[in-house]
């Protein structure tokens, strides 16, 4: 489990954590919280987060972490979206942390397409590696 301190070969899928949210609308050009959080105590773990938007033509989408504690942001995935095109978007990202206390990291959305759209739904996993 996480907090154990097993390592290596005596980790296991338990030693992950997890949180899903769906349904917000993202404001445009704004960085916003997607509602997902995970804390996480002391130790090292890989987190990574899942953003899908709904149909929008253009602009960019991004995701990214940001230290609930601190308020920094870490590790952003920017794409381009078409401006002829309608279409779905999810973008991942992933980031290895070593908390050396709790902390929280948030999963925070950013859309630039001129208007409001929704993200559909939104996942951050963190798994333990040492």
């Amino acid at each position: 489990e996480i907090g154990s301190g097993l390592v290596g070969s005596e980790m296991c899928i338990r030693d992950s954590v997890n949180s899903f949210t769906d349904n917000k609308a993202i404001s445009n050009a704004v960085w916003a919280n997607t509602g997902v959080n995970i804390t996480l105590p002391a130790g090292t773990y890989v987190i990574m987060g899942s953003v899908h938007f709904a149909n929008a033509k253009g602009g960019r989408r991004a995701i990214r972490f940001a230290s609930g504690s601190t308020g920094l942001a870490y590790t952003e995935q920017i794409v381009p979206v078409d401006s002829n095109a309608t279409i779905n978007s999810a973008l991942q990202c992933q980031w290895i942390v070593s908390p050396t206390s709790q902390t929280t990291y948030n999963l925070q959305a950013f859309q630039a397409s001129g208007g409001r759209i929704n993200m559909t739904s939104s996942y951050i996993k963190a798994v333990r590696i040492s």
